[in-house]
Parts: C-alpha cells; sequence; structure tokens
C-alpha cells in the first residue's frame, strides 16, 4: 500500500471541525490506518488575516502545510500530508508509487499535461507525498515565499505574476518544480476531496446560520454519494 511506502502521514484538521475528524477517520479506516502511530493529526494553522495571499484561507492552508513539511525535515522522515476533506479513492489500497518518486501527487485536477512544467497549473493538495530529499529544498523555497521581497522570475513561476500576491500552496508546488524539474514527480489517482463548509476561508451565508448550515451539510452528503468515485 501507498501508505507503507513513508515514515509519516499527517492529517491538517482544525481541532474544533470534529465532524471533518470523524469523516477523516473513516476514511483511514477504509485502508487500515485509523489507529496507526505513524498517523497524526496536525491542529492548522488559522490566521488572523490573508498576510500576503489573496485570502485567510490561502494563507492558513499554506502556513500548515509549510508547518508540517518542516516538520518532517526536521525529524528526517518523508510524510504524506492529507487535508481533512480527503476521500480516498480505491487505488489508495492497492497502488504502489515507482521507488525514485520525491514528490507524490495523489489527489489533483489539471489545466494541462503535468509534464508540461511552464505551462501546466495543477490545483488540489489535498494528498501529496514528499521524500527528505524533495523537503530539503522545497521548505527553504516555501518559506521564501513568506519574505515579500523574495523575487521571482516572472518566466518560470507564471507569466501573469502578481509579485504583491503568493500563490496558494497548490501554486506554490508548481513554482516550486518549475524551479526544480529535476525533482522527480509521479501522479497517481488516489484520492478525491469531500464537499463540506469550510472554517478558513470565506463562508457562504448558508453556512452561518445553524438550521440551514445543517440542512447545507445534508444536501453536501447528498451530493457526494452521487458522485463517481473512479
Amino acid at each position: 500500500m501507498i501508505f507503507d511506502q513513508y515514515d509519516s502521514v499527517r492529517i491538517i484538521n482544525l481541532p474544533h471541525r470534529r465532524d471533518r475528524r470523524r469523516e477523516m477517520d473513516r476514511e483511514l479506516a477504509k485502508v487500515g490506518l485509523l489507529g496507526d502511530p505513524k498517523v497524526q493529526y496536525f491542529s492548522a494553522v488559522k490566521p488572523d488575516g490573508p498576510g500576503l495571499f489573496h485570502c485567510l484561507g490561502a494563507n492558513g492552508a499554506f502556513q500548515s502545510h509549510l508547518q508540517v513539511l518542516t516538520d518532517a525535515l526536521a525529524d528526517r522522515r518523508s510524510v504524506i500530508v492529507l487535508e481533512d476533506d480527503c476521500v480516498f479513492l480505491p487505488a489508495a489500497r492497492s497502488m504502489q508509487q515507482e521507488s525514485d518518486t520525491d514528490i507524490l501527487y495523489g489527489g489533483f485536477a489539471l489545466a494541462s499535461d503535468e509534464q508540461d512544467l511552464l505551462n501546466a497549473d495543477i490545483e488540489g493538495a489535498h494528498f501529496m507525498g514528499f521524500s527528505v530529499s524533495a523537503l530539503e529544498k522545497l521548505v527553504p523555497f516555501l518559506q521564501s515565499l513568506l519574505d515579500p521581497e523574495t523575487q521571482y522570475d516572472p518566466a518560470i513561476v507564471r507569466s501573469d505574476f502578481n509579485p504583491r500576491i503568493r500563490p496558494p500552496i497548490d501554486g506554490a508546488y508548481v513554482w516550486f518544480r518549475r524551479y526544480h524539474p529535476e525533482i522527480r514527480t509521479q501522479f497517481l489517482p488516489l484520492a478525491d476531496y469531500r464537499i463540506s463548509a469550510t472554517d478558513i476561508g470565506e463562508r457562504k451565508w448558508f453556512d452561518q446560520v445553524p438550521v440551514l448550515r445543517s440542512v447545507a451539510n445534508q444536501a453536501r452528503r447528498m451530493k457526494e454519494k452521487l458522485q463517481p468515485r473512479g
């Protein structure tokens, strides 16, 4: 199983979102990871504002991923990073990655060919895997994005790059791969994501009213059941 190829699994979750944790526990049980000591929940970062990002949610997701990766590098452990809306596909129970893989995309959406580094925009970071050698380069790169003085080559990052706004975490991973094309990356269809109310981004109006929020969550679960899961 893919998880056997990594030293640790970290799940980003806001502690008070017990609903998402319950859903994620069910997903872990599906692949035999519930109660596994290598799996731990990480208390997600909830910043006060957007910072250098376009919204608070993008800032929180970026900071949470970065802290998980920083901790893994300090421990010299390869890591799978899961967001708590991750839904495993059947392939997650059987598929193996190639032995020389440094970055694994287990859940993603493509705007174009993933191997076309300068043009591909890969959306989603709800299932990511990283080797220690990848972390050695990735962590400093992500840290540099938090410095407003850091300059990037617009010919590499993107032609319409706005230097005052940093990319969300999935965009940052794309930027990193463009700067380091030597990093061996593999794409495997291992996970989708669950539709649920956000708690670090901007909520819809019906998620701010308790009764309506309950109805909305039921509708989301029904929609999820009707969606194909590969």
